[in-house]
């Protein structure tokens, strides 16, 4: 029964069975198999066996656990963008939340904006300001940003405007800074990584499994792979 109904006819999928025999059969009893999904162990199916007879009387019960076939985990590119995207995760998963509120702390003393105020209300526009300790460490970690020129092949700043200066940085965008690919990248990365850990704190991740993304996704797969929780440091 377990074989046939809960890993495809595929014996080689049973990872262990166990079972105890609870009461009499006889002659000519019809008997009733119950499988039963009642959770996850290190991403391998968890299922409860109960055989009954057709009186009630329970004759056998067991557990056993069941490999999951080959899964491959896909992460999205740029093009998947939402206002609020992640956010019920966020408020049902503490894993979730706390890779969330880590980023954004980071974001804020890195690069002076909130990650999560962007996702849940898209704004327009928003000013990061330089005055002060903070902002003059702010001003520098901007700085540091640098681009390839495509004539040249030199490396020249990526954000110009952004000179010794200069007081305070405007970033906006007609449609919400969520559109904006500086914005739209870490958040949705750090979207497909929530989603990711809060699949493995559950035991949901089968000890083997492939990943694959498409075009930023490939950032999301790659700190999932490695399992590189600081990755909105580099």
């Amino acid at each position: 029964m377990v074989q046939e109904h809960a890993c495809d006819n595929d014996p080689a999928r049973i990872h262990s069975f166990r079972c105890v025999f609870e009461g009499m059969v006889y002659p000519g009893d019809m008997l009733y198999t119950q499988l039963k999904h009642i959770g996850m162990k290190k991403g391998r199916m968890v299922i409860d066996i109960t055989t009954c007879r057709t009186t009630g009387e329970k004759v056998l019960s067991g557990t056993c656990e069941i490999e999951q076939p080959p899964t491959a985990y896909l992460f999205t590119g740029q093009g998947s963008a939402e206002p609020n995207m992640g956010m019920e995760l966020y408020g049902s998963s503490a894993t979730a939340k706390a890779l969330w509120n880590r980023a954004d702390v980071h974001l804020k003393k890195t690069f002076g904006f909130s990650i999560l105020n962007i996702v849940k209300n898209n704004p327009k526009s928003i000013r990061v300001n330089f005055g002060g300790r903070l902002g003059a460490r702010i001003k520098q970690n901007f700085q540091k940003l640098m681009r390839t020129d495509p004539e040249t092949g030199a490396q020249v700043p990526l954000l110009p405007e952004i000179d010794r200066q200069a007081k305070h940085f405007e970033f906006s965008h007609q449609d919400g800074l969520l559109y904006a690919t500086q914005f739209t990248q870490p958040a949705l990365v750090l979207v497909e990584k929530a989603a990711f850990d809060d699949m493995d704190s559950q035991g949901l991740l089968p000890a083997r499994f492939h990943f694959a993304g498409h075009s930023l996704g490939e950032y999301a797969a790659l700190c999932s792979a490695s399992q590189v929780s600081e990755w909105f440091c580099l």
